[in-house]
């Protein structure tokens, strides 16, 4: 992820910073070009020499672009609101996949909530009690587990169901007989939360008037 936003700021900063420019890249490049091939020592051949002068260029050409990237990342978090800049240091700072599915997840849930708090015109002590629920539904709607804490049983197992199945089939040697077992599990445990999906979204339009029970209808969290 790093990587990828260092490459988006420093495209950025080709075509509108001034700080940074093709030309200072190439003018690294070539004074690391120029360092090595004057400094070849008895021994390398030319072709050696140009080959170790190539890589010190790139590497001093990828430096240069790293250090312009993370300028503008940083300049661009300055005119972002808060929320905003907090959640791409989150994603800026996680080191697994599984890390910023994961906080992408929790920021798109968030503004989920924002926008249905507004649209179901409640107050802050009801909303204390509806948002729980609608994380609930929410997440088994989209069999999305969170970080562990509040899942219910149908999402912790699907959750590990998963995990098992992908584990498995890391192995290019996995038999037919124990991938199907795997597979058979993890749709036992979807229908599970699929039980349990039809019980919170029960509990969730107990608290609901008609008309906010057609705005969550609309928004696919009620049928």
């Amino acid at each position: 992820m790093k990587h990828q936003c260092r490459d988006m700021a420093t495209h950025r900063d080709r075509t509108t910073d001034p700080m940074f420019s093709r030309r200072s890249a190439l003018s690294s490049s070539g004074l690391a070009l120029l360092g090595v091939l004057s400094g070849s020592t008895f021994g390398q051949s030319r072709e050696e020499a140009l080959k170790e002068a190539q890589e010190r260029a790139q590497a001093a050409a990828q430096a240069e672009m790293d250090r312009a990237g993370e300028a503008s990342f940083k300049r661009m978090q300055e005119r972002m609101e808060p929320e905003q800049r907090a959640f791409f240091e989150q994603m800026w700072n996680a080191g697994t996949t599984e890390e910023r599915i994961k906080v992408s997840q929790d920021w798109q849930l968030r503004q989920i909530l924002e926008r249905l708090n507004r649209e179901l015109g409640v107050s802050q002590e009801e909303w204390s009690v509806i948002e729980p629920r609608l994380v609930t539904v929410y997440r088994l709607a989209h069999t999305q587990p969170s970080s562990g804490k509040g899942d219910t049983e149908g999402l912790a197992s699907v959750t590990q169901r998963m995990n098992e199945l992908r584990e498995l089939l890391r192995n290019k040697e996995a038999k037919p007989e124990e991938i199907k077992a795997k597979l058979t599990a993890l749709r036992v445990a979807k229908e599970k939360a699929v039980q349990e999906l039809a019980k919170a979204r029960q509990n969730l339009r107990q608290l609901m008037t008609l008309r906010q029970e057609a705005v969550l209808v609309l928004n696919g969290l009620l049928d």
